[in-house]
């Protein structure tokens, strides 16, 4: 797993196949930030993530997330609409736990799962804009 997920068609195609949009041009240094921890071994998580990510593992999330509620600071949501791995059926329960209110969660109705990728000018808007506030 780890050597196919680091091999430069297999990245291409991962981020094809989650999103990415082929306008966007990755550095060599962002290409590396996916990269490099794979050939350094914690690719593991992924690779569990990818082969059990079902009803059972949702749950389980959902107990992890649940010490969100003791976060006392605020919290600022950005999600892809069309993100196939982290779907927006995930936001309520982040809702729950963290007690979001619905201006600090932002969907992005044309982007997926790179949002830093696709659309980094928006994303830092929306940051600055959640700082300030």
């Amino acid at each position: 797993f780890v050597r196919g997920i680091s091999s430069a068609a297999a990245l291409e195609l991962t981020f094809d196949n989650m999103g990415l949009t082929t306008n966007a041009k990755l550095t060599e240094n962002e290409c590396n930030g996916y990269v490099v921890p794979m050939k350094e071994g914690n690719g593991d998580v992924l690779y569990e993530f990818y082969t059990s990510f079902d009803e059972a593992r949702f749950a389980k999330l959902k107990r992890q997330v649940a010490n969100l509620s003791e976060f006392s600071g605020g919290v600022l949501v950005m999600w892809g609409a069309e993100d196939k791995v982290l779907t927006t059926n995930q936001i309520p329960v982040l809702q729950e736990v963290a007690n979001l209110e619905s201006a600090d969660i932002h969907i992005f109705k044309n982007n997926a799962h790179f949002l830093p990728e696709e659309i980094p000018e928006i994303l830092n808007k929306t940051i600055r804009e959640f700082v300030a506030y």
